[in-house]
């Protein structure tokens, strides 16, 4: 990453759920934070957004490239996007602008120079989006033990599944024969008998 003053997911989450206290129709607790791609079913934006449909309300999806951001400009981001918690009301709207600047001061500068630093530090925010997505899909490797204990408990598996479809085999080849001795002894009725 860029350095050692960023915030992790953990961090952020905590950030975003001490900024959602008191938010109407939404409680602290599941306000989270992820990383893109978005976890919601059907969701398709791949900027910073937060859900706020009934389902998933307070999920907060962000850029791989913006854990590689300076602290101060993540809190930013993080009380910008909580503020749609605690007003319907768009970005340019005063209440929307009162609520941020409770949370941020200085929100317009940070805005500004949120923007200023995503322009300047491009390569190096896309280099610390790559390493948070290899990360994200890394498979550990496993050593030459673990790769052995593995197989066995495979080949015990395959074992019992061999086993089980031996006795289906045999259970259903009981039943074929009893079918084909029903069949072969046709039962006769005799009408003159009385009943």
């Amino acid at each position: 990453m860029l350095g050692v003053n960023n915030h992790n997911l953990k961090e952020l989450t905590s950030l975003a759920r001490k900024y959602a206290k008191g938010a109407k129709d939404v409680d602290k607790r599941s306000v989270r934070c992820v990383v893109l791609p978005c976890p919601v079913r059907f969701c398709h934006r791949n900027g910073t957004h937060i859900h706020m449909d009934r389902l998933e309300r307070g999920l907060i999806a962000l850029e791989p490239s913006e854990l590689g951001m300076p602290k101060h400009l993540q809190e930013y981001l993080i009380a910008h996007e909580v503020t749609h918690l605690h007003t319907k009301k768009g970005h340019r709207s005063n209440i929307f602008k009162r609520i941020q600047s409770k949370f941020i001061p200085n929100y317009e500068e940070m805005n500004i120079e949120y923007w200023r630093y995503r322009d300047a530090h491009r390569g190096e925010l896309r280099a610390a989006a790559n390493q948070v997505l290899n990360e994200k899909h890394k498979v550990p490797e496993l050593s030459y033990e673990e790769k052995i204990e593995k197989a066995e408990l495979h080949i015990k598996m395959l074992e019992r599944k061999i086993k089980r479809l031996a006795t289906l085999r045999t259970k259903w080849g009981r039943r074929l024969k009893a079918y084909q001795r029903l069949k072969d002894t046709k039962p006769t009725l005799n009408l003159d008998s009385p009943i």
